[in-house]
């Protein structure tokens, strides 16, 4: 008070402490306890080094005194000269064993970038402006703290630490207490405005959650209403929860090694750094969709690999095939007489005679599709006959060889022979019924004496079952063929390696158990079957395609549109309608499209109207693939008199 005049001004401490945890890994007593470097013989100032002519430097050039936040940085050590690094002078459990200058730990933290975002900067900035609003007479001993500013601790091990100039000291404190720093709870009121304020704006820009829920920092405002607290501070991410983000995103996004992080975040154990590393349900679900993918494109080189370097006889007891004496026969015992110059990679496998579907003329010794089948011969002279089901039929081929890479394709091509089974096995039964159907009438002829009319329409029905009959038993080994494969590749990942550790690293053998569904919606294995083809094209759809868009046509229909997809040619309801499918599926559950497309495909059979269980006109949802459909996007319905 000078001349009746108060001068009132703001003090940056606090909000620089909140700002340097927003942009340091740090734990919040570590922040509030940093030295500003006012003692140390040598300052940092705008990226330079001079000695410190302060009154309270200590130390000499030969020894000097480095307690503050700038540290000049040791070349030898780091190997790159750079203007400073940071020292953080305490690290919680690290420092039990050690006492003085010992304790803490060196920082290297980047220079530069935007002005918000240079910690240098801000710490530079708050020291001057310490050095003159509120200065000390001297370094402050920590045996002055108590337990307002540190867990309690006895005089011994207060004792331990060298005395500091501390930088968020308060210049506001009273009864000689301005030499002290933050203590423990001051930054909480800082924490919960600056949430406040966060919330507030993003609710102003109309930011939400994509199922359009408020992103909310703090309690409802009706739970905080209810509070009879002045002071309330209650948020919904504590202060330390900082820590713990910027580690994982270090970890996760900025892909920082875990052994760097380590050192970064000042941990004594790795496996603290793996704890505090909170991957979130999204990431794991991003990352394991991109190892999928990974996996998928190398899946190719695995299985080269493994033929080319894996010894015979390990060989021989490991591969999944259909026949270990014709793999014996394709690969060379010796590795280095192995050439995969011949293997032909497949969707769903590899195989060991390239491809190969003719007969080479005077060379029956060559293998090929047309005798990749069973031994039709004696044991002492062998003779193979062709792959039953034809051509690339390779879940029956003794020359097919597979891993457990390639679960997914396998998988997706049996749920494609499930589907072509189904179309037979109905097939069948009609033409069994229309085959009973003539045989009765043949039955009634010849007891009332009669000459039966239709014996060439019996005859020929009857081919016709046989023929149906054939196709529908070769399509059910084909399915026992391709699930022995599936069951073999689970039994590889569960079995224990020469360690007797699992390939199966968490969960239970459960957890990659493929099992049998049977479901009464013809839709849902069509979906399924038309995923599976975009995905690997090798596989044969019949008339899987065309049958789904028949059925979205009609689901088009019952919201008053016109059918798209029976103008499309067979690729573009293909991929037209995969895409519908998937849009529909992520609009009904964002979290688990998996499930969404379950339960949209249970809407459709069903019978109801997309429009009623969606906010928006289905049509929106088609992609723009075809003329067709930016025509339909303006399609309207017309009453008689309109029209």
């Amino acid at each position: 008070m000078k001349d009746r005049t108060r001068l009132e001004m703001w003090s940056p401490v606090r909000w620089v402490a909140l700002l340097v945890k927003l942009i340091l890994p740090l734990r919040t007593f570590q922040v509030r306890m940093l030295d500003s470097g006012e003692a140390d013989t040598w300052r940092y100032a705008a990226g330079n080094w001079m000695l410190n002519p302060s009154r309270l430097a200590q130390g000499s050039e030969r020894r000097p005194l480095q307690q503050g936040i700038f540290r000049r940085s040791d070349p030898l050590a780091a190997g790159k000269p750079v203007a400073a690094v940071l020292y953080i002078n305490t690290n919680k459990t690290a420092d039990i064993t050690k006492s003085g200058h010992e304790k803490g730990y060196v920082l290297p933290w980047p220079f530069g970038g935007p002005v918000h975002q240079d910690v240098f900067h801000w710490l530079e900035k708050l020291r001057a402006w310490q050095e003159k609003y509120n200065p000390v007479m001297g370094r402050t001993p920590w045996t002055e703290l108590d337990g307002r500013h540190i867990q309690a601790k006895s005089q011994v091990q207060l004792a331990g630490y060298p005395d500091a100039c501390f930088l968020f000291r308060m210049p506001e404190a009273r009864d000689g207490r301005r030499h002290l720093p933050l203590t423990a709870d001051t930054l909480d009121t800082q924490w919960f405005r600056l949430l406040e304020a966060l919330e507030l704006r993003l609710a102003d820009r109309n930011e939400t959650h994509q199922n359009g829920m408020p992103i909310r920092f703090l309690p409802a405002p009706d739970v905080r209403a209810k509070s009879s607290s002045r002071g309330y501070r209650v948020t919904l991410f504590p202060l330390h929860s900082l820590r713990v983000s910027l580690v994982t995103a270090l970890a996760l996004e900025g892909l920082v090694p875990f052994p760097v992080l380590q050192k970064l975040v000042g941990h004594s154990r790795l496996l603290m750094t793996l704890y505090y590393t909170k991957p979130g349900a999204s990431h794991i679900r991003d990352v394991l969709l991109g190892a999928a993918e990974r996996l998928e494109a190398t899946k190719e080189a695995s299985i080269q690999n493994f033929l080319l370097d894996t010894e015979h006889d390990e060989l021989l007891q490991k591969a999944i095939c259909n026949s270990v004496p014709s793999l014996a026969a394709a690969i060379p015992q010796h590795p280095a007489a192995r050439n995969p110059a011949g293997w032909m990679p497949m969707h769903h496998g590899l195989c060991l005679v390239g491809g190969n579907t003719s007969e080479v003329e005077g060379n029956g010794a060559v293998g090929g599709c047309y005798n990749g089948g069973p031994n039709v011969g004696s044991l002492s002279t062998p003779k193979y006959g062709p792959v039953p089901g034809g051509s690339r039929n390779c879940v029956r081929c003794r020359w097919f060889v597979t891993e457990p890479h390639y679960l997914p394709a396998l998988t997706g091509h049996f749920n494609t022979l499930a589907y072509h089974f189904d179309e037979a096995r109905n097939a069948c039964l009609a033409r069994e019924n229309e085959l009973q159907d003539l045989k009765k009438e043949k039955a009634d002829a010849e007891d009332t004496g009669q000459p039966f009319t239709r014996l060439d329409a019996c005859r020929q029905t009857e081919r016709v079952w046989e023929r149906a009959l054939k196709r529908f038993s070769d399509l059910a080994e084909d399915l026992v063929a391709c699930w022995r494969l599936i069951e073999r590749c689970k039994a590889a990942m569960e079995a224990p390696l020469g360690s007797g550790t699992q390939l199966v690293a968490a969960g239970t053998a459960g957890d990659v158990h493929i099992a049998f569904e049977e479901t009464e919606s013809e839709l849902l294995q069509l979906a399924g079957v038309c995923e599976n083809v975009e995905i690997y094209p090798d596989l044969e759809p019949g008339k899987a395609v065309f049958r789904r868009s028949q059925l979205l046509d009609a689901v088009l229909y019952r919201d008053d549109l016109p059918p798209v997809f029976m103008l499309l040619s067979e690729q573009e309801q293909l991929l037209a309608g995969n895409a519908f499918m998937r849009r529909l599926a992520q609009q009904m559950n964002p979290g688990n499209p998996a499930l969404g497309q379950r339960q949209v495909i249970g809407l459709m059979d069903g019978g109801a109207r997309l429009s009623e269980h969606f906010d928006i006109d289905p049509a929106a949802l088609l992609p723009a693939t075809n003329p067709v459909l930016a025509v339909m996007r303006g399609y309207q319905t017309f009453s008689g008199s309109e029209a």
